[in-house]
């Protein structure tokens, strides 16, 4: 009952992604919507939100559009982003937590995140 909670937050929110599910995380995603730079193998989770992203149409026009954007799990890259970021605007779902090695929702937890429950 989130919507009970008068400390929730009601800016942006992330969602920290294994980027080895595919259902939260499409193959797809290759780069930091922030810093432009290629995920490599040590970004094993990234964070995922809704930003206005932009491409080019057919005849050269410059598109913009809501949609899933995806930075890495950096606070240099977040804090760049949105300047108001906190660690604690970020919720982990239950399914990431299975791609997490031993120890790591501990980790997540005293940085603050938000861990869903199963």
């Amino acid at each position: 009952m989130n919507f009970l909670d008068p400390e929730r937050i009601t800016g942006k929110q992330y969602q920290l992604v294994s980027r080895d599910d595919s259902k939260l995380c499409p193959k797809s995603v290759q780069r930091c919507e922030q810093c432009r730079t290629a995920f490599n193998m040590t970004d094993k989770v990234i964070v995922k939100s809704v930003g206005i992203r932009e491409r080019t149409d057919k005849s050269g026009k410059v598109v913009k559009y809501s949609g899933n954007v995806y930075f890495h799990y950096l606070k240099q890259c977040l804090k760049e982003y949105d300047q108001n970021f906190s660690f604690c605007a970020i919720t982990v779902p239950a399914r990431t937590l299975s791609f997490l090695p031993e120890g790591g929702q501990a980790v997540l937890e005293a940085k603050g995140l938000i861990i869903e429950k199963k």
